[in-house]
């Protein structure tokens, strides 16, 4: 009898653990990006709001606060040539965070770790927000492997409701890996999984010579960011 019941208590506490589904869609985030902009040009005295959007997600929890990854340029205050060209006076900007129930994060508790222009990588953290986390494979991908990335292409993004799309693998040229989907304004910094909704890149750019043509940071340069400023 008492072996029954260890037995039976064994079973209780197996089917207790990963009772919650895990749905990546979950650890997504939507950025936007407020910029305003003081410029002379031709001794003219201008105030120029602008902004930008873009993808994020939750890569880690530290007890109740969060990292959040996306791409470098999706945080940073320049926004085209023309200010980078400008004489610019003055440069401020304002991230707001949203996740994926459509909860506006608390910016006085938000700070950007790390922006890596050469990796183009951001890292976020937000303190007293424990959100859902994406898994990361253990392994990179492989040629032809199946993936998908979740974004908000154009800002496209409401409750719930987020844009996904599929395509492959293609390879490795020098820093950077290649994936054939779809990337249009608005997907930098969205999550690539692999078939097993685990993470293997990151959208940064799309190709000047083709929209299907999708660009991440190596998968290896990925892990090692996310190690260095995830802490």
């Amino acid at each position: 009898m008492k072996k029954l019941s260890i037995f039976i208590l064994s079973l209780f506490a197996i089917s207790c653990i990963n009772l919650t589904p895990y749905n990546p869609q979950q650890s997504f985030i939507f950025i936007k990006n407020k910029i305003t902009v003081d410029i002379c040009l031709d001794n003219v005295y201008q105030k120029t709001n602008t902004g930008q959007t873009g993808s994020a997600f939750v890569i880690k929890n530290n007890n109740n606060d969060s990292y959040i990854l996306t791409a470098g340029h999706v945080c940073s205050s320049i926004k085209n040539k023309q200010i980078l060209e400008s004489k610019i006076t003055s440069i401020s900007s304002s991230l707001e965070l949203i996740d994926f129930n459509y909860n506006i994060l608390n910016s006085t508790k938000m700070k950007i770790i790390n922006i890596d222009e050469k990796k183009d990588l951001c890292m976020i953290f937000i303190k007293d927000a424990k959100l859902p986390t994406i898994k990361i494979s253990s392994s990179k991908p492989k040629f032809s492997d199946e993936v998908m990335t979740i974004s908000a292409p154009y800002g496209f993004f409401e409750k719930n409701l987020v844009f996904f799309t599929k395509g492959y693998y293609l390879g490795q040229n020098k820093n950077f890996d290649f994936y054939s989907f779809w990337t249009l304004p608005g997907s930098s910094g969205s999550m690539i999984l692999n078939k097993n909704k685990e993470l293997v890149g990151i959208t940064l750019k799309r190709s000047k010579i083709n929209n299907m043509l999708s660009v991440s940071i190596a998968y290896k340069d990925l892990i090692d960011y996310i190690n260095q400023y995830a802490k």
